[in-house]
């Protein structure tokens, strides 16, 4: 009878603490950050490799920079929430 007692306090006690790792892990897996990602492309729709992209938060001040791969896609990562303004600029293009 007394062992039957402690097996049913171990398992409650392992039950227990497999519980909290799992709500902890959950917990860490929330991120306040997300991505902000795109290509560009010139007027004619053709893609603009190496484009040097901006993204700035002018409320806050938060500023990133990324440059476009080969095939003018862009990809920020881990921005803070905020409303952002995305700029580009590349050789051989004017700034509007």
């Amino acid at each position: 009878m007394n062992s039957l007692r402690v097996r049913n306090s171990l398992r409650i006690i392992f039950s227990s603490c497999l519980l909290i790792l799992l709500f902890s892990i959950a917990v860490w897996a929330q991120l306040y950050t997300s991505t902000v990602s795109g290509v560009v492309t010139d007027p004619t729709g053709a893609v603009v490799p190496n484009a040097q992209a901006k993204l700035v938060d002018e409320q806050k001040g938060y500023e990133f920079t990324a440059t476009a791969d080969s095939t003018g896609r862009y990809l920020f990562r881990s921005v803070p929430p905020g409303s952002y303004k995305v700029s580009v600029e590349a050789s051989g293009f004017q700034t509007k």
